[in-house]
């Protein structure tokens, strides 16, 4: 019976030390980051809501014509920024490459460029940008935690 009674506290302690517990895996980043793409190109802010955390910390690193600006949303403020960009311009287009994960203990960071285009007022507009983004599991659930956008315009 002790020894029953030790196993079962052993057993615990593992489990509670997070040995046992569940771990962040490559296929679960790339789905989050699929995710992401898949949202972005149907534009679906809802979608892009459901894959990021609650308090995500966003910053976004904007160089236009030699001045610099660092914006840092919320998430509600930037799904609202997001909902109302894909709502004006047309034909949105959102692609990574060189896409790189690195897994790191209870978090993987992936850093890609992202390519968008747009028509806006019947003109095509096409950018490329630097992302950093953190990817942890949150109540069991792969979610983004950090966003660390840079673009030159």
């Amino acid at each position: 019976m002790r020894q029953m009674q030790f196993i079962c506290v052993l057993m615990g302690a593992f489990w509670a030390s997070g040995i046992w517990a569940e771990q962040l895996t490559k296929p679960m980043v790339q789905n989050v980051i699929q995710a992401v793409e898949a949202a972005a190109n149907q534009q679906n802010p809802q979608a892009l809501a459901n894959v990021m955390a609650d308090n995500v910390v966003i910053q976004l690193n904007i160089d236009m014509l030699g001045e610099s600006q660092v914006v840092t949303p919320s998430k509600q403020e930037y799904i609202e920024v997001v909902s109302e960009a894909w709502s004006r311009f047309k034909g949105y287009h959102y692609k990574r490459s060189n896409t790189d994960i690195s897994l790191a203990g209870d978090h993987a960071v992936v850093k890609a460029r992202v390519h968008e285009s747009m028509e806006i007022n019947g003109h095509k507009v096409a950018g490329t940008s630097k992302e950093q983004v953190t990817i942890r599991l949150v109540g069991g659930q792969p979610k983004i935690t950090h966003v660390i956008g840079s673009s030159s315009l």
